[in-house]
């Protein structure tokens, strides 16, 4: 046997050796098991630094298993009299919260071994009596430390101050500080935090203003004493005042904001935070669900998932569930908890609480019993929270039966199960059970709340007990608050008792100013008793008090985003087209015919009918609010059946063709495919001028299912223009119905689609296999090939047929006009100084559309240079439009093309100059999380950097270093690795620079990035302005040279991508490609020009090349 005395490495072995650099990575419980059998194998279970190492190891690896391996380890060793191996053994048990066993260890080693116990030994010892809170061991520990001699050690005398604090026994705490022979901030802290667990403040504030060095940790159990009492105003006067924060200072502000109501002031902090952990990402989330606030929540879960590395801990998943119940997202808590169970969460008894309660609210107390019956360890918090979940669902009897069984296994019944088992018996109106149970809550040791007692006045008021709820209320301990009157208050109202109402009336009111409900159940007392001056009266105050009733709000799921109606909303982007359905349905309801009642197969209705909008003084459509979202919500994931009319209204074809002048509305309903329906509109201005079909026809095509070709819109045009020739109704209907047979025709896979669905399968399996070795790719190893295959072929499919026809440079289709055809016909008719060259305008990149999409742009932006270096024509300088992604390959053009003919204005029109953050047209649903997902792993991989052109320009911020690193083109492009100065000055050298946003540009994101706006690195939150960026003030590419020299212009147009209107063409683009027309000078980027909007003239989409 080996001489261990030493741990250096000189006297080790080779298998010794390897066993270190092994313990030295983060490794698996399976794997610490193997060097365990090694080490045993070879007979080098006695080297004290292997074995501790490996102790250490297992604690982390698995708190449960692991600790229980390790200890095991330890018991066998022939060395436990090792300071060092016992130090870790300690430290083992107090690292997944075993602080008795560290304690009993010591105990067994001092009577049973040689150890000798030093500094870090009974620092740690004194923490663990500190955190179980008992005093005589923490006594007899500081006995110990007096007797080895280590009184005078500024740790141990620091974390006997510490364990002195949390005990409450400020006096030998302060002692212990006082003869300290030298103190250190920590000890500082220390004492002051234990003076404020005290609740001493003032002491505490005193200490901290004597402080000599004051660190952070001094700031921050101040700020966190000022939180917890709600004292912002010095918690704020505090941490503005500290010359460095860190993310803890930042997320206790958060927190207290939050728990004060001040969310705005919270979320404002959280943006401007230099650093986020997940527990600043949970405070905000669950400030959000705290104050009433889901959407928000959700939101910011979305964003916390997207664009962070970060994974949600129990706490997350904790505080995102209640927003999740409050809007009813139950196919996002399905998903939540898959990812619970992936993720082992499910242990958390928190955690299962938090399931089942979800569950509950959402509806589905089915599946809330069935976690409940799976759950291996079951907790008093599990059992309460199927409790109230089966009172809020009307399921009393089941509820009581529930609360007996846990009686019989032995749980004892807590205030909140008696409260949940009250709620039961309010909702079931069983008035003896609840008044039984609330006696016998003293039996269970339990004192009644004022919660309880409130919950048995409701529970009297509705059962119309009156008099013994008024004497409950007079005859408990407590003051009776808002709640409880307001609930005596309603019971009055529903007995039509406005004598016993009055009594309480006054105070009601006082306690709770800006509750409606109070008012309008007076005021309807009152009218039903016609005493009408007393109803002005209470509406009246009402409106002093500023007490405003809530509109009514349903709130629906589909496809993963959360929609909310309200009633009376006429903001909501849909708004026309929801009242338009609702208009037609509840005709139906009624027994109406309804103008598509013969297309969906309903009797005696006309196959096309006319929709008129109502006029001012009709009702609203949208006080039917409440029965919105159930019209609205029809099954996603079946086709339609002949049985049901109702499904066959909203599976049939068809989208809105308006006007804007807001004439007849011909009116049907596209259906697109088995698992999504939009609804798609071609607007047709006055004038005869279309847009948006094209894309929205794309949109159709692109998604699975039976699909139909968009007509053309001259044929669109054509068939409105004859039916308003019609003289009588029965030809405009003949007109329509022929029109529709004519074109609405299904629609056919294309080649493309063809060799993409056979290609995508293999390549797919391909790619999985080559990125599972990739560490960064490791998330692959988890995604079964049957999902995953399926899964890529699918997404593939959607993107390229949506994608290739909205981002492509150029458009190959027959009926696509080349850009000289759209510039003589639109805009540049009538100007004979332009004379363009059908060989020069017409530059082929590649194989057209395909390679424009998986061509590097590198490879394109050659090809264009050297087809653009064999025209003589352009050797005295030409003029360039960008549109959208060609922009990449023109400023290619400018800044790489060597010796190629000069480019005198770029005249760019929505082009992603800084990159964007998304992918377009992808929404919150499952498909778009994984697409996102799987994305923002391997979008800077050498293989999607080199087969995927708009990966060129894809911009993370959160990523910042993968994409400088990874990406190919953008960072080359904008000088942002390396500054090339021929790149810089080709492009200043440019005469004009004309950069036009599109406002609704949904495409670009942001689409400020048409100005050269982007997000700041490492945020989402606020988009920075050119004039901001390092491009900018660092003047990488030459644009600060450019806009100082007034060359830069910046424009406007108040359509989304690509949509431009032919004055604004005329006059923002026809300037720049003429030379004898004198060009506007741009004021520079810091007040970028501006010009009037002109939403209704005559728009023209560049993205499907037709005018």
């Amino acid at each position: 046997m080996k001489d261990r005395k030493t741990f250096g490495f000189g006297m080790w072995s080779r298998i010794e050796r390897e066993c270190h650099v092994l313990l030295q990575q983060r490794n698996s419980k399976a794997t610490l098991l193997r060097i365990h059998a090694i080490m045993l194998r070879n007979a080098i279970e006695d080297n004290v630094s292997l074995l501790t190492m490996l102790i250490s190891s297992f604690s982390v690896s698995d708190p449960v298993a692991g600790i229980s391996h390790a200890r095991r380890m330890f018991d066998k060793s022939l060395q436990k009299d090792k300071t060092f191996l016992c130090n870790a053994m300690i430290k083992s048990h107090m690292g997944v919260g075993q602080f008795a066993d560290s304690t009993f260890l010591y105990r067994d080693l001092l009577r049973h071994t040689s150890f000798k116990p030093d500094n870090y030994t009974l620092s740690s010892l004194s923490k663990c009596c500190g955190a179980r809170l008992v005093l005589l061991e923490g006594l007899e520990i500081h006995n110990h430390v007096l007797k080895c001699g280590f009184a005078s050690n500024l740790f141990v005398a620091t974390s006997l101050v510490d364990m002195y604090g949390k005990f409450g026994e400020m006096a030998f705490a302060r002692k212990l500080f006082d003869e300290m022979p030298q103190r250190s901030p920590v000890s500082w802290t220390a004492l002051i935090g234990g003076y404020l667990k005290c609740r001493c403040t003032g002491i505490a504030e005193g200490l901290f203003d004597a402080m000599p060095e004051k660190d952070v940790a001094a700031f921050n159990v101040m700020i966190d004493a000022y939180v917890k009492k709600g004292d912002m105003l010095s918690a704020n006067r505090l941490f503005w005042a500290m010359p460095e924060r860190n993310v803890i200072s930042w997320t206790s502000m958060i927190d207290g904001h939050c728990s004060n109501g001040n969310v705005s002031e919270a979320k404002a902090l959280f943006d401007v935070m230099p650093q986020r952990n997940l527990f600043s990402w949970n405070a905000m989330i669950g400030g959000y669900c705290q104050n009433k606030q889901p959407q928000e929540a959700l939101k910011l879960f979305h964003e916390l998932q997207m664009g962070t590395t970060l994974e949600p801990d129990g706490v997350t998943v904790v505080s995102v569930l209640p927003a999740i119940a409050d809007l009813g997202a139950l196919d996002l808590g399905n998903w939540v908890h898959q990812y619970v169970k992936r993720k082992k969460l499910d242990r958390s008894s928190n955690v299962c609480t938090a399931l089942i309660d979800m569950y509950a609210k959402c509806g589905e107390i089915a599946k809330a019993r069935e976690f409940f019956n799976e759950i291996k360890v079951k907790e008093s918090s599990s059992w309460n929270a199927l409790i109230n979940g089966l009172a809020i669902n009307g399921s009393a009897k089941e509820a009581l039966e529930v609360f007996e069984k846990m009686k019989s296994k032995g749980y004892e019944p807590n205030e909140i199960t008696m409260l949940g088992v009250l709620s039961a018996c309010n909702h079931g109106g069983l008035v003896e059970e609840g008044k039984k149970w609330f006696v016998e809550m003293e039996k269970y040791g339990l004192t009644p709340q004022i919660e309880h007692y409130g919950c048995l006045v409701d529970l009297l008021g509705r059962s119309g007990c009156l008099d013994e709820a008024e004497n409950l209320i007079e005859t408990m301990p407590y003051e009776a608050n808002g709640i409880i009157l307001s609930s005596f208050l309603f019971a009055c109202g529903y007995a039509k008792d406005v004598t016993r109402a009055e009594k309480v009336k006054k105070k009601a009111i006082e306690m709770e100013p800006w509750n409606d409900g109070i008012y309008i159940m007076l005021r309807n007392m009152y009218a039903t008793d016609k005493r009408w001056s007393d109803v002005e009266d209470i509406k009246g105050r009402m409106r002093r008090e500023g007490a405003k009733k809530e509109a009514g709000c349903s709130t629906i799921e589909v496809n993963g985003m959360v929609c909310e109606f309200v009633a009376g909303d006429k903001i909501h982007a849909q708004c026309e087209e929801i009242h338009l359905l609702l208009e037609h349905l509840l005709l139906y309801m009624r027994g109406l015919d309804t103008p598509y009642s013969n297309d969906i197969g309903l009797k005696g209705v006309d196959a096309v009918g006319m929709y008129r909008p109502p006029t001012e003084n009709q009702e609203n459509i949208s006080k039917e609010s409440e029965m919105t979202a159930s019209q609205l919500k029809f099954d996603e994931s079946k086709g339609s059946d002949p049985s049901k009319p109702m499904e066959q209204l909203l599976d049939s074809l068809l989208a809105p063709i308006t006007y804007t002048d807001k004439q007849v509305i011909p009116v049907l309903l596209i259906r697109l495919s088995l698992y999504t329906r939009l609804n798609l509109f071609a607007h047709i201005d006055k004038d005869g001028s279309g847009h948006e079909l094209s894309g929205k026809s794309t949109v159709n095509g692109a998604l699975p299912g039976k699909h139909w070709v968009v007509p053309p819109f001259e044929k669109i045009k054509e068939c409105f223009e004859e039916r308003e020739k019609a003289v009588d109704e029965e030809r405009k209907k003949t007109v329509v119905v022929e029109f529709l047979k004519k074109y609405i025709q299904p629609n056919k896979a294309d080649n493309t689609l063809l060799f993409i669905g056979l290609a995508t399968p293999p390549a797919a399996m391909a790619v999985k296999k080559t990125g599972e070795s990739v560490p960064q790719l490791k998330l692959l190893k988890r995604i079964p090939d049957v999902v995953f295959v399926p899964a890529a072929t699918l997404l593939t499919l959607v993107s390229v047929k949506i994608t290739r026809s909205l981002l492509l440079q150029r458009a190959a289709s027959e009926d696509h006009l080349a850009l000289q055809d759209i510039a003589c016909k639109h805009v540049l008719r009538d100007k004979p100084d332009i004379i363009w060259s059908t060989t020069s305008s017409d530059v082929e990149i590649g194989n057209g559309e395909w390679d424009s999409w998986f061509m590097p742009f590198a490879k394109q932006v050659d090809i264009a240079c050297q087809k653009l270096k064999k025209m003589s024509e352009l050797s005295e300088g030409y003029n360039m439009i960008g549109l959208s992604q060609g922009n990449m390959v023109g400023r290619g053009v400018i800044e790489f093309c060597d010796d190629g003919p000069p480019v005198r204005n770029l005249i760019s029109l929505a082009g992603p100059h800084a990159g964007i953050a998304s992918i377009p047209f992808c929404g919150s649903g499952i498909w778009c999380i994984l697409e996102d997902s799987l994305l923002k792993l391997a979008i800077y991989s050498n293989f999607i950097q080199a087969h995927l052109a708009p990966a060129g320009y894809i911009k993370i911020p959160t990523d910042i270093a993968n994409y400088r690193k990874g990406c190919k083109f953008l960072p080359v492009l904008n000088n942002e690795v390396h500054r090339n100065s021929t790149y810089k000055k080709r492009f200043a050298s440019l005469e004009n620079l004309v950069l036009i946003m599109f406002e609704k540009d949904e495409i670009l994101v942001p689409k400020q990035t048409s100005w050269f706006g982007y997000y700041p690195d490492g945020s989402f939150t606020t988009v920075l302005p050119a004039h901001k960026t390092k491009l900018y003030t660092e003047d990488w590419i030459g644009l600060k040279k450019l806009d100082e020299a007034g060359k830069v212009k910046l424009l406007k147009v108040c359509g989304s991508h690509l949509e431009i209107s032919t004055s604004e063409m005329k006059k923002n683009i026809l300037p720049y490609l003429l030379d004898t027309v004198t060009k506007p000078r741009s004021s520079g980027l810091l007040w970028p020009s501006s010009f009037d909007d002109e939403c209704n003239e005559e728009k023209i989409s560049l993205r499907s090349w037709k005018f």
